[in-house]
């Protein structure tokens, strides 16, 4: 901390502001909301003043510093905009004016959003855990130790300068995302584009075709952890699907409550908004009636069809009507013309190759959200260095 930083109390430079209205009926207002965990403040509504209940209200001004008595302990609190000025707040929130002999508004801005003020708020707030609010006396009473306004400029820039580097990397970063997201598409589209395949119904390829089953939700005793019983919500872009969210007990099968899919069924999704998605099972498991078994014989490899699935998505999709509840059904599932090449090992060249590709996606888009957590973790840190005078 440099020597020339002096101490102040925040009432030294925030001023309580109690700008009282009393709505006209006839005029329209700007409603005022603070958003939590520092996410700024916006204009909720503009209502015309009969429409409002609580007459006796406060003006605020774009720049003043605006907090929630209840919430500030949950980060509610920032500068007005100026979209919001002249807007309407409640006695639930206090509005602020700094005072620019001691204080810049910027160096302000930014000292609200850091880890120091947050603390502030947090241990003014006193009350019953669900109900604490912030006792003013406290806050204003908390101490902080501020540099000369030249500093603070000098201080304001630095941080900006930061700010907009790390703006940069996140931005270069989102860009890398949906140029790697966009691989594996286009190598589906080149890949399966290949006009010198072998094409036939799906119903010619297939030993099997089924859809799952829903036990009657009010026997608990099919419900138990036993064997896997997939459902929309396990389909998470992965190949294998190996372990469900859902079970059922054997009995369900015994029963003939459930239909049973042995190991390397693809399974499809037939019905619903996520019609279209596809795995592959590693064992013996059930699914409900949304999705649909299909085994083909042995001159079709079970990836080669999921990569085919992913492959013509769109395609597959449009054949459905556009309806609240779209459904391709087994019928039209075995009318699919499915292209392939008649040689295993051909198949087992485009499953390696497209592994390639999935696993390499994978890894970049890990060490993206690697660096992304460290770019975002960057702000916070260089804001705790502000204003501990370590700039």
């Amino acid at each position: 901390m440099k020597s020339d930083w002096k101490q102040y109390k925040i009432s030294d430079f925030l001023l309580r502001k109690k700008e009282t209205i009393v709505l006209d009926d006839k005029k329209t207002y700007k409603r005022i909301t603070i958003k939590m965990h520092n996410k700024g403040i916006c204009v909720r509504d503009e209502v015309v003043g009969s429409r409002i209940g609580t007459k006796n209200q406060f003006t605020v001004i774009a720049g003043w510093l605006l907090l929630s008595k209840i919430d500030a302990r949950n980060g509610a609190f920032g500068i007005i905009p100026e979209e919001a000025d002249g807007g309407i707040i409640t006695g639930n929130f206090w509005a602020y004016e700094l005072d620019l002999t001691k204080i810049s508004p910027d160096f302000f801005f930014y000292f609200s959003h850091s880890a120091k003020f947050l603390e502030f708020c947090i241990a003014s707030s006193q009350g019953a855990t669900n109900r604490r609010y912030l006792q003013e006396e406290l806050f204003l009473n908390k101490e902080i130790l501020l540099p000369t306004l030249l500093e603070q400029k000098r201080i304001v820039k630095k941080i900006k300068e930061i700010e907009e580097r790390t703006k940069s990397i996140i931005n270069a970063e989102n860009y890398i995302e949906k140029a790697v997201n966009a691989i594996v598409p286009s190598a589906l589209s080149k890949i399966f584009s290949d006009t010198g395949w072998k094409k036939e119904k799906i119903g010619d390829l297939i030993d099997e075709i089924k859809t799952g089953t829903t036990p009657p939700s009010g026997e608990q005793k099919y419900f138990k952890e036993e064997l896997n019983w997939f459902t929309p919500s396990d389909f998470k872009g992965q190949m294998y699907l190996e372990n469900s969210y859902r079970k059922i007990s054997k009995l369900a099968i015994d029963d003939g409550k459930v239909k049973i899919y042995k190991a390397g069924t693809v399974l499809f999704i037939g019905i619903g908004a996520t019609l279209g998605k596809v795995g592959i099972l590693k064992n013996e498991a059930t699914s409900n009636q949304q999705i649909t078994g299909i085994r083909f014989k042995e001159n079709i490899l079970p990836e080669f069809a999921y990569y085919w699935f992913k492959a013509n998505y769109s395609t597959i999709r449009g054949l459905c009507p556009a309806t609240t509840l779209p459904i391709l059904n087994q019928d039209k599932i075995k009318k699919l013309v499915f292209s392939f090449p008649d040689s295993i090992a051909e198949q087992q060249k485009v499953i390696d190759h497209l592994n390639l590709i999935e696993n390499k996606k994978e890894e970049i888009k890990k060490e993206r959200s690697k660096q992304f957590l460290i770019t975002t973790a960057l702000m916070p840190s260089v804001l705790a260095r502000a204003f501990n005078g370590e700039l």
